[in-house]
C-alpha cells in the first residue's frame, strides 16, 4: 500500500526523522542494550508498528507496541539482575576469602572501625540530644519567651507577674500567655519530709506544651488552687506504688506548709527539655511564697520568671518586639515618672523557646542550658576518631595490596574492567564495614551506662531503635565504607598489567599516600594525647587553687530560706550556735546567704563611678563568718554583737572593691562618698566602711573575683548555716545536728553537706569533659596503635628475607629495629612540627573561658609527642622482636 494513501492521522504518527517508539521503552533499550542491539531491536519493533498502523489501527498497533516492548525489557531486566546477583555473590564469596586469608589485618580493621564507629554514635547521640531540646512540642516554632534588659545588664529571659495579662490583651498576635517559675520547697506526706522541685505555671501550661499525662485530666490539672500534679518519678518518690490521684501531701508555700490535692501524674519528662520539675501547682501561689501582691509597675516589681507566648501562625516576631516600647509607655510609663527613671532603662524583648538551651539568654526558671560550641568539640572528636580509623583501612588496604598483585593481574587478563575491581574493593569495605557497624552497635549499648554518668545524660538504646538513628547508622556504614574502600579501590583498578606482572611494582610502604596517612594519623593523636593532658592540668588547678578560706572539715547545712519573710533560717543558726558549740566536736557556726552555693553572693547592685557601672555583691553574713572560714581581716575591724549600727549601716569589703574604686584608705568612708546607687529612692543602699578583708572566691573560677561587700541586714534569709568541725569522725556531730533541727524545724528537711563536695560540684561539667577527652585519647591512640600495628607487620612480612639475610649475616636485633624504625621516626617528628600549632591555638582558646587558669606549659607539647613516638617504638619493636627472634632458615626457606 503506497504511503500517499494513508489517513493523514497514520502520516503524523510514522515520522522517518524521529523514533515512533514510546519514551520509556527507548529510555529502558538505550540503557540495557549495545548501540547495535538497539538498533536491530527498534528497527524490528518499528517495522511491527509500521504493519499494525497498516492492518489494525492506530490504538490496537500502540496497544501490541507496549505489548512487545514489555516481553523484550522484562527478560533483559531478570537476566541483568541475576548475573548482577551472581557478581555480587562471587565477590562476597572472594571478599569472605581474602577476609579468612588475612584474617589479623581484617581484625584490626574491623576492630578499629567498631570502636571508631561506638565512640561516634556515642558522641552524636549526645550532639543530637543537645541540639533537639524543646523541640518535641507540638507549638515549639510558635513558643517565644519576653527577654528583659534593664540598664547595662545583658539581657535575661525572666519576666514580671505583672507583665502577663497586659500582654494578652494588648496583641492579637499572642495567643496564649502562660507564666512558669520552678523553685525548691519542702514536701512532706507522713513521714516523708524531702525538698522538691516545685513549679508554678499558669491554667494554660499543658495546652502550650507537650507532657502527656498517665492519669488526670490536662485542661482540670491546675485550673484552680491548691491543686497539685506530680511527675511520674516524684510521685513513685513520694507515694511508692499507690496511686497518688486524689491523695493530700503538704508544700511550703513561702514558709507556710499547704495541703494540696494531687489531681494528675505525668509521664516522665524527656531529659531534653529545659523545662524540669517534680510537682506543678497553680501560678496563684506566687503571692503565697512572696507574702505579697504584685500589682506595681515594671520598677518596683521583681523579675524572676519566665513568660511564655504562643504566637498565631501568621504573626511576625520581630513586628511584635518592635511594638514593645510602645506598650511599655502605654501601661507603665507613669511608673518611670514616679522614680524619675528613663524608660529606655527597661527594654522588654522576645526569644524563642527551642534556642534557648544552646543560647546565650539566661533564667532563673529554666534547666540543662549548655554552649553549642561543647557540641561541635564533640562532633569534632568523634569525627577525629573515625578518621583515623578510615586512614588505618585506607593505610592497611594499600599495604595488602602488594600481596594480592596477581589477583588483580589475573582478572584483568580474564577481562575484568576497572569498574568490577573497583566494585570488588567497595564490597569488601562495605562488608567490613557491615561488621563493624553491627559490634560497634553492641559496644555503644554496653557503654551508654558509664557515658551518661560522665555526661549527665539520660541517654539510652532508644536513641538506636528508631528511624532516624537507623539512617544514621546506615549513612556511617556507607560513608566509612566508600570512605575506607574509595581510594584504595581507584588505585588498585588502574594498575596496568605489565606493570603487575614486571614484580618491580610496590604499593604501601614507602608510597607518599602511606606516608601521609600515617603523619595525618600522628598528628590527630599527638592534638588528643595533649589535649587530654591540658585539660587534666586544668583541672588539677580548679580543685587545688587556694579559694581565699578553709572550706576543710566545714558542713554547709541549707535552711530552704528563700523568702526576705522566712525567719526559719535565723531561728535555726541561733539554735545551732546555743546547742553545738558545747559540743567539743564542733569548732565553729556561721550564718550566710548565698546563691547556687553556701559561698555565693545574695543580691547585686549597680553603683555609678567615673561615668561606667560598677556592679557590687551582696552577701549576708553573721558575727562568726570569718572566724569560722578563717578569712583573713586585712584593715579595720569585724562586726561587733555589742554595735547594733553593725546589722543595717556597716559593711566589710574585699580587696577587689577597693581596687575597683580606687580607695586609698577605704575604712569609714560612705559609699555615698565615691560611688552612687543606681537603684529607685527607697532600695538605695550606702553603708559606711568598717573592714577590709583578702579577697576570696565566691564563685567559681570561670569568674574573676569582682567587689563584694559583707553586710549583716535582714534583707535576706540565712540560706546556709556553717559548721565547722573537728577533724576525724564527724558522725556525732551530725547526728546533734539533726536532733536540733528536728526541734527547731521540724518541716524541713535536714540535709548536709560538706563544703569541699559543693565547691567541686562547680566544676562537674569540666571534671565530665576531662574524662570523655581522656576516653577519646585513649580510643585514638588505640586505633592509631592498631593501625601502626598491621602496618609494621606488613613491612615486616615484606621484608622478611630482608631481615633473614641481615641476621645470618651477624645483624643484632638494635640494628634491626634501627632500620625498620628509621622512617617512623622521621614521620612522628614532622607530625609534631604539625601539630604543636595546633594545640597551642586550641589550647590558648579553651583556657580564655576561665579567668584564673594554669599556665600553658611548653612541656607538654614535646611530652605529647614522645609519649606517641613511644607507643609507636613499643609496638615496632614487639613485631621486630617476634620477627628476629626466628629461625633466619625458616624465613628463607618461606620466601
Amino acid at each position: 500500500m503506497d504511503s500517499h494513501a494513508w489517513p493523514s492521522n497514520l502520516k503524523n504518527i510514522m515520522s522517518h526523522n524521529r523514533s515512533n517508539l514510546p519514551q520509556w521503552g527507548q529510555w529502558f533499550l538505550k540503557r540495557l542494550l549495545s548501540g547495535e542491539d538497539y538498533e536491530f531491536f527498534s528497527g524490528d519493533l518499528e517495522e511491527s508498528l509500521h504493519k499494525d498502523l497498516e492492518r489494525k489501527g492506530c490504538l490496537r498497533a500502540r496497544l501490541r507496541l507496549h505489548i512487545r516492548l514489555s516481553t523484550i525489557i522484562i527478560p533483559i531486566l531478570m537476566s541483568k539482575l541475576r548475573w548482577t546477583v551472581v557478581l555480587i555473590a562471587n565477590d562476597l564469596k572472594i571478599t569472605t576469602r581474602n577476609i579468612k586469608k588475612h584474617r589479623v589485618f581484617s581484625l584490626i580493621n574491623i576492630t578499629g572501625l567498631a570502636i571508631s564507629l561506638a565512640f561516634f554514635i556515642l558522641l552524636i547521640s549526645y550532639v543530637k540530644d543537645e541540639w533537639s531540646y524543646d523541640r518535641f512540642h507540638a507549638k515549639a516554632s510558635r513558643i517565644y519567651m519576653t527577654t528583659v534588659e534593664i540598664m547595662n545588664n545583658p539581657p535575661a529571659a525572666v519576666s514580671a507577674p505583672i507583665l502577663a495579662e497586659p500582654l494578652r490583651a494588648e496583641f492579637p498576635e499572642i495567643v496564649n500567655v502562660v507564666r512558669y517559675w520552678c523553685t525548691s520547697q519542702a514536701v512532706k506526706v507522713g513521714t516523708f519530709i524531702q525538698n522538691q522541685d516545685v513549679a508554678l505555671a499558669d491554667p494554660g501550661f499543658f495546652s502550650l506544651f507537650d507532657f502527656p499525662f498517665l492519669s488526670g485530666l490536662p485542661g482540670k490539672a491546675i485550673d484552680a488552687p491548691y491543686q497539685v500534679v506530680l511527675t511520674e518519678e516524684s510521685a513513685s518518690r513520694i507515694f511508692g506504688t499507690v496511686d497518688p490521684v486524689g491523695k493530700v501531701l503538704s508544700i511550703n508555700m513561702g514558709n507556710q506548709p499547704q495541703d494540696f490535692m494531687v489531681r494528675g501524674v505525668l509521664e516522665r519528662i524527656p531529659g531534653n527539655s529545659s523545662i524540669q520539675f517534680d510537682l506543678l501547682v497553680s501560678f496563684d501561689h506566687i503571692s503565697d511564697i512572696f507574702q505579697q501582691e504584685f500589682t506595681g509597675g515594671l520598677i518596683d516589681t521583681p523579675f524572676f520568671h519566665a513568660t511564655f507566648l504562643e504566637l498565631h501562625p501568621e504573626s511576625n516576631p520581630k513586628d511584635l518586639k518592635a511594638k514593645f516600647p510602645g506598650f511599655v509607655d502605654k501601661y507603665y510609663g507613669a511608673h518611670f515618672q514616679k522614680f524619675e527613671m528613663d524608660q529606655s532603662s527597661v527594654r522588654l524583648g522576645l526569644y524563642r523557646f527551642q534556642d534557648f538551651h544552646l543560647g546565650p539568654m539566661g533564667s532563673q526558671s529554666l534547666e540543662g542550658q549548655s554552649r553549642p560550641l561543647y557540641s561541635w568539640i564533640l562532633f569534632g572528636i568523634a569525627l577525629v576518631v573515625l578518621l583515623l580509623a578510615c586512614s588505618n583501612y585506607m593505610n592497611l588496604s594499600l599495604g595488602l595490596s602488594s600481596l594480592r598483585l596477581k589477583e588483580i593481574g589475573a582478572k584483568k587478563v580474564l577481562g575484568a574492567g576497572k569498574i568490577h575491581l573497583i566494585r570488588q574493593f567497595i564490597n569488601e569495605s562495605l562488608l567490613l564495614s557491615i561488621f563493624a557497624v553491627v559490634l560497634s552497635s553492641f559496644m555503644a549499648v554496653m557503654i551508654f551506662p558509664r557515658f551518661n554518668q560522665y555526661t549527665g545524660k539520660t541517654l539510652s538504646i532508644d536513641y538506636l531503635i528508631n528511624p532516624s538513628s537507623a539512617c544514621v547508622l546506615l549513612g556511617l556504614l556507607l560513608l566509612t565504607g566508600l570512605i575506607s574502600g574509595i581510594y584504595p579501590a581507584l588505585i588498585l583498578s588502574r594498575l596496568k598489567i605489565s606493570d603487575i606482572f614486571s614484580g618491580k611494582l610496590k604499593l604501601g610502604g614507602k608510597n607518599i599516600l602511606t606516608r601521609s596517612l600515617l603523619i595525618f594519623q600522628s598528628v590527630l593523636t599527638i592534638f588528643m594525647v595533649a589535649g587530654s593532658l591540658i585539660m587534666i592540668k586544668q583541672i588539677s588547678y580548679l580543685t587545688r587553687e587556694d579559694l581565699g578560706y578553709d572550706y576543710r572539715n566545714v558542713v554547709a547545712v541549707p535552711t530552704y530560706s528563700f523568702w526576705n519573710n522566712d525567719e526559719s533560717g535565723d531561728r535555726a543558726l541561733a539554735a545551732f550556735q546555743r546547742e553545738l558549740e558545747k559540743n567539743p566536736e564542733i569548732l565553729a557556726v556561721a550564718g550566710t546567704s548565698g546563691y547556687s552555693t553556701p559561698m555565693g553572693y545574695s543580691n547585686r547592685t549597680d553603683y555609678e563611678f567615673q561615668d561606667s557601672l560598677v556592679t557590687v555583691a551582696h552577701k549576708r553574713v553573721d558575727y562568726g563568718f570569718l572566724e569560722a572560714l578563717k578569712i583573713p581581716l586585712l584593715q579595720g575591724k569585724n562586726f561587733s554583737r555589742e554595735l547594733s549600727s553593725d546589722i543595717e549601716d556597716v559593711v566589710i569589703v574585699n580587696q577587689a572593691l577597693v581596687r575597683r574604686f580606687g580607695l586609698k584608705d577605704p575604712v569609714g568612708k560612705n559609699f555615698s562618698e565615691f560611688a552612687k546607687d543606681t537603684r529607685p529612692g527607697g532600695y538605695k543602699y550606702t553603708p559606711t566602711i568598717i573592714g577590709v578583708i583578702q579577697d576570696f572566691h565566691f564563685a567559681s573560677l570561670h569568674q574573676e573575683i569582682g567587689p563584694m561587700m559583707l553586710n549583716m541586714r535582714p534583707e535576706g534569709p540565712y540560706m546556709y548555716i556553717l559548721v565547722c568541725l573537728r577533724p576525724g569522725n564527724p558522725a556525732s556531730a551530725l547526728t546533734a545536728m539533726q536532733e536540733i533541727w528536728k526541734e527547731t524545724i521540724p518541716n524541713k528537711p535536714f540535709s548536709p553537706v560538706f563544703l569541699d563536695d559543693t565547691l567541686k560540684s562547680q566544676y562537674r561539667r569540666e571534671q565530665n569533659w576531662g574524662w570523655i577527652t581522656r576516653i577519646s585519647t585513649a580510643f585514638a591512640v588505640l586505633i592509631a596503635g592498631m593501625g601502626l600495628f598491621g602496618l609494621t607487620a606488613l613491612t615486616i612480612s615484606r621484608r622478611t628475607k630482608e631481615i633473614g639475610i641481615r641476621r645470618v649475616l651477624g645483624a643484632n636485633i638494635p640494628a634491626v629495629l634501627s632500620l625498620i624504625s628509621r622512617d617512623l621516626i622521621v614521620l612522628i617528628l614532622i607530625a609534631n612540627a604539625a601539630a604543636w600549632p595546633m594545640i597551642y591555638w586550641a589550647a590558648s582558646n579553651w583556657l580564655q573561658s576561665f579567668a584564673y587558669r594554669t599556665p600553658l606549659a611548653l612541656w607538654i607539647f614535646p611530652l605529647a609527642g614522645a609519649m606517641v613516638l613511644c607507643f609507636g617504638m613499643i609496638i615496632v619493636c614487639v613485631q621486630v622482636m617476634r620477627s628476629c627472634l626466628q629461625n633466619p632458615a625458616n624465613s628463607l626457606r618461606n620466601e
